[in-house]
């Protein structure tokens, strides 16, 4: 894990986009952390076995076949260093618990990704000009060594930490790409003009699809999901409340 001290920090994003990508992220607007400390990676396949092992997690959901997202990493082979994936966020919520730790928040988490400064995206500022102000190397920042043909659209997942280009400078791993995360969180406008959700958790990062989907490579991006949802774009990892 690394420790974070936490903080006041800008949180959201007020860019206008195309086609409201990041609505939900307006207003951007003051926040604040305690200090805490969050898994360098998302939980792999391997991680999330030893739970279910020790009876404390239930079995990911097979997703149907034919679609074109990554297939569930628990059902294929040698993917045990990938993130877990097609799981609820009650079932996240419960492998976090047995570990010990908890699912962060959605303020962990935006911290985590852009620092007390605020930079836009885990590794550091926008580029102006770049479509989406993303760096020429993004495949690097986002999927490393386990694309290397750097094809656009390769929606299947790496090993967790294949791109340590894309690390923040405090050492977090994969905020912006393999797999989206759930949070703690339920949705809440963050206009303060209506009642917070409690159906609905928020999923914060980045996945593979980094040339479709470019906007989710902010670190204010953010969408929400049902507690039962059950996707093969999200995983998560854990954080613990304390710096040390």
């Amino acid at each position: 894990m690394v420790a974070l001290k936490g903080g006041a920090f800008l949180m959201g994003d007020d860019s206008i986009t195309p086609n409201g990508e990041l609505d939900l992220s307006r207003p951007s607007h003051t926040a604040t952390t305690p200090p805490f400390r969050i898994d360098v990676t998302e939980v792999t396949v391997d991680a999330y076995r030893r739970c279910v092992d020790a009876g404390a997690c239930s079995l990911p959901t097979q997703q149907p076949a034919g679609l074109e997202w990554p297939t569930c990493t628990w059902f294929e082979p040698n993917r045990g260093n990938h993130p877990i994936n097609c799981v609820t966020w009650r079932q996240t919520d419960a492998y976090c618990t047995w570990a010990g730790k908890q699912l962060p928040t959605e303020e962990m988490w935006e911290f985590a990704a852009r620092g007390p400064y605020g930079r836009e995206f885990p590794w550091g500022r926008r580029v102006y000009g770049h479509r989406w102000f993303l760096p020429t190397d993004i495949h690097e920042r986002v999927q490393g060594s386990c694309h290397a043909d750097n094809k656009r659209l390769h929606y299947e997942t790496c090993p967790v930490g294949s791109a340590p280009l894309g690390a923040t400078p405090e050492g977090v791993l994969d905020l912006a790409g393999n797999v989206q995360e759930w949070t703690s969180s339920p949705y809440c406008d963050y206009s303060g003009k209506k009642k917070c959700d409690q159906a609905l958790r928020v999923f914060r990062g980045g996945n593979n699809d980094w040339y479709t989907y470019s906007y989710e490579m902010h670190s204010a991006y953010r969408g929400a999901a049902d507690l039962d949802v059950a996707s093969a774009a999200i995983g998560f990892r854990c954080a613990k409340p304390g710096g040390s």
